[in-house]
């Protein structure tokens, strides 16, 4: 009898994660950290104060931004940008959802890749308010691996 509380206690504690789970934000990350490459190029969007969403192609050569344009939502290049200032790899996106997701104010909406782990959408807004101006709203959609 007292094995099988044991493994009944072992289950439980398995199927919630046990007592040092991972969050999903961790365990994406640490998928991006086996997986995901150091030099790469993506889509990135941001949520301006207008309400629109900017886009540009975001070029990273180990680890750090080297390059970006100015691009429509299909990628398309629309003009060139003057600064790389404030443009994301996707280690600072992780880093935005980990500054977040602590402050329990806010409610979350995260979608990750299945393959690489990295932050395909990243929505922080007040709690019960949906339909209000986000304090986040970041997306990154890969377009290759460099």
């Amino acid at each position: 009898m007292r094995w099988f509380i044991l493994l009944l206690c072992a289950l439980v504690t398995w199927s919630c994660g046990g007592a040092k789970g991972l969050s999903e934000r961790e365990s994406n990350q640490a998928l991006w950290k086996a997986n995901g490459p150091k030099s790469y190029s993506y889509l990135y969007g941001e949520m301006t104060a207008d309400m629109g969403i900017t886009f540009a192609k975001v070029t990273v050569v180990n680890s750090t931004v080297v390059a970006a344009l100015n691009v429509d939502e299909s990628g398309k290049v629309v003009g060139t940008r003057s600064s790389l200032n404030g443009l994301p790899t996707i280690e600072d996106l992780f880093r935005v959802v980990e500054r977040y997701e602590s402050d329990k104010s806010l409610e979350s909406s995260l979608l990750y890749d299945l393959n690489f782990g990295y932050p395909k959408q990243i929505l922080f807004h007040p709690s019960g308010q949906s339909r209000i101006i986000p304090v986040v709203y970041q997306t990154a959609q890969f377009f290759e691996v460099l």
